[in-house]
């Protein structure tokens, strides 16, 4: 999670270094942008994507490195990316859809689709989206590299589960769980009796024409995206992790181009209700049900921006919404080889920026 705070920070120096912030020029700051990551690339410490729009309209996207090296296939505009934890945004879009629809509310208790689970009778949906039920980490199970790539059918998901201990209280205290997603996944699914992949589809990627964005699990779309590497004497490929583990808690595939897109329609009122979309930002701590708030210092900007990081496999994914600016920017890494700090190092030596 330190890499993700890290690259926030980052990608608020990318977002500066476009000019949005400052008084630069377009074409000069372009420039400097394309020439830090052509720096980056040429010295293997990153590949990935960086695509940065303003009033729906993309004014930078660049890809560098490599999709699959060992195939020979550099990173294009519509390279399919896995973006980790942000598969959490678009579930509890799903979620908030089906509580508009009056299929589900907020105080809805878990023991109505999994009671088997602990303090299930006690376990709210609103805690299950605000990471507050108590629920242990399913991908911090000593046990869970033994089937990490081979995955677990659903049942068995579910059994082992139920079998976890709680952690604390219902509602004491605030930890990150993926556990919580991948329940709620199995409630979307229950709900409508349709699969996660094809309310993606019928619920946000159609509607908005997202052709790039996909669930993991479903047919051929592991086959058409990016691996993930780290480096060690050379670029590594990371071995992939079964897409039926993180289900609506990591398994979505997208580019940066259609996060921005789908970030700004969220935030923009197109996918849930207004009342909804409240109850997703009433932050605590910064943390919202299922969307984060994106603070950076007051001497750079007092604008408000949402936002939610994710990685898996050697990929990091962080997307960043400014509300009343109307700009969406969205970084993905599929390799990372230096510290995500120096991003920014490289930004401020580029701008003469003492940030």
């Amino acid at each position: 999670m330190r890499y993700i705070k890290h690259f926030s920070n980052t990608l608020l120096a990318l977002f500066l270094s476009l000019g949005i912030l400052n008084a630069q020029s377009k074409s000069e700051t372009i420039a400097k942008l394309d020439s830090m990551m052509d720096d980056l690339e040429a010295n293997n410490e990153l590949m990935g994507t960086l695509t940065i729009s303003r009033n729906g309209q993309v004014v930078y996207d660049r890809q560098v490195g490599f999709a699959n090296i060992d195939q020979g296939n550099k990173i294009g505009p519509t390279t399919l990316m896995k973006i980790g934890s942000n598969t959490k945004v678009f579930t509890a879009v799903m979620v908030f859809q089906l509580i508009d629809e009056g299929k589900l509310s907020l105080d809805t208790k878990l023991s109505r689709f999994h009671p088997k689970v602990k303090n299930a009778d006690q376990i709210t949906i609103s805690q299950l989206l605000s990471h507050r039920s108590g629920i242990f980490n399913m991908t911090a199970d000593e046990a869970f590299e033994e089937y990490r790539v081979s995955g677990l059918t659903a049942d068995q998901q579910l059994q082992k589960i139920a079998a976890y201990p709680s952690v604390f209280e219902p509602g004491s205290q605030y930890e990150y769980s993926n556990t919580n997603y991948i329940l709620l996944s199995h409630i979307i699914e229950k709900i409508t009796s349709k699969s996660y992949g094809q309310n993606l589809a019928d619920r946000i990627t159609v509607p908005l024409g997202l052709a790039h964005t996909a669930y993991g699990p479903d047919a051929g779309i592991m086959e058409k995206t990016a691996s993930g590497y780290y480096y060690e004497d050379g670029w590594n490929e990371i071995t992939t992790t079964s897409m039926n583990l993180p289900r609506g808690a990591g398994a979505i595939v997208s580019t940066s181009t259609e996060l921005n897109i789908f970030f700004r329609a969220l935030m923009q009122g197109k996918l849930v209700s207004k009342n909804s979309l409240s109850k997703m930002t009433e932050f605590r701590d910064g943390r919202g049900r299922g969307i984060n708030d994106f603070v950076v210092p007051p001497s750079i900007t007092t604008e408000k921006g949402v936002s939610h990081g994710g990685q898996i496999d050697g990929f990091l994914a962080q997307p960043i919404y400014f509300i009343d600016m109307d700009v969406a920017l969205t970084f993905i890494s599929n390799g990372l080889n230096c510290d995500p700090q120096k991003l920014t190092a490289l930004l401020a030596t580029y701008l003469k920026n003492p940030f």
